[in-house]
Formats: C-alpha cells, sequence, structure tokens
C-alpha cells in the first residue's frame, strides 16, 4: 500500500500497461504581446489506466484497467503581454471521455466536461 495526498492507494498486481494512439492539431496566433492557442485532441487507448475511489471513508482507491476509453476535446488559451510585465491569461478546455468495459459503455467518466484558469503573471 501507498499513501499520497493523505489517501491510500492499494496496489494491483494484475495491472496491463495502457496504449494508446493520440491526436492534436492546433494552431498560434502572436502578434504585438497578444498570444492566443486554440487545439483538438483525440486518444483512443486500450486497457485504460483508471484509478476510482473504492472507499471514500478512507480515500482508499486502487489503479485498473478499463476495456478502452476514448477521449476528445477543444483547448483554448490567450495572454497578453503589457509593456510593464504583467501578463494576464486565461485558458480553457472541453473535454468529453467514454469508457467501453465490453459490455458496458458510459460517458460518466469522473472528467469535468469543462475547466479553466485565469491569472496574472508578473
Amino acid at each position: 500500500m501507498s499513501a499520497m495526498g493523505g489517501g491510500t492507494i492499494l496496489p494491483n498486481p494484475g495491472l496491463k500497461p495502457e496504449t494508446s494512439n493520440s491526436y492534436e492539431i492546433g494552431a498560434r496566433y502572436v502578434h504585438d504581446g497578444l498570444s492566443v492557442d486554440v487545439a483538438a485532441f483525440y486518444s483512443d487507448a486500450d486497457d485504460y489506466i483508471y484509478n476510482p475511489t473504492i472507499d471514500p471513508d478512507t480515500d482508499t482507491s486502487r489503479y485498473i484497467n478499463i476495456s478502452s476509453a476514448k477521449t476528445h476535446g477543444v483547448e483554448l488559451a490567450a495572454s497578453y503581454d503589457f509593456e510593464n510585465g504583467l501578463t494576464p491569461y486565461v485558458s480553457a478546455t472541453w473535454m468529453r471521455r467514454k469508457f467501453d468495459y465490453g459490455t458496458l459503455s458510459t460517458w460518466k467518466t469522473g472528467v469535468p466536461e469543462w475547466s479553466g484558469r485565469a491569472g496574472v503573471r508578473f
């Protein structure tokens, strides 16, 4: 057993290595301090490694294999470099993941459909 971040991860000697084919295409625009990136991605994984919580009371989990997982989405990031050294930035990701267990298929994989962040660097 190993503990990380306050939880416990139980060993899984039967865990198989994950294999995947991943594709991404994107574009970048940079001009006068403005930087904008956009990318679309797709991944098709076999023996996808997943870490579900098996006991929420003790925060215990175990890595397992999912027969296959298909993930797709779009990322967008933008920033602007001011002359005074401040750089505000924002990024957003829309992502969906589908698990296929062989006899069961679900989009309920615990992955948030939307995520993002914003801030200022100096």
